[in-house]
């Protein structure tokens, strides 16, 4: 079997005809979620959304680090470095 048919035909053909744009948002993306307490507040947020103070108390966090650990690096900054969120 040709390895990109074992993948459902959207393995390694389809890394190979990913653009510059697109490779760097995949990258980001995963080396985002090779951040373990990182990953941890995705999951926990991927079932429903929270406020910053429920989710740090739902996984033993302090609310600051969590705050950092969901703040995304990607959104423009303002002047005072502020993120939207």
């Amino acid at each position: 079997m040709h390895a990109d048919a074992a993948m459902g035909g959207r393995g390694i053909l389809a890394a190979a005809c990913l653009d510059d744009v697109t490779a760097a948002s995949v990258a980001a993306t995963l080396q985002a979620l090779a951040i373990p307490f990182r990953l941890l507040l995705l999951t926990t947020l991927r079932r429903s959304s929270r406020s910053v103070t429920e989710l740090a108390s739902e996984v033993a966090m302090e609310q600051s680090a969590v705050g950092r650990g969901i703040r995304s690096k990607n959104r423009p900054a303002d002047r005072n470095g502020y993120r939207e969120p």
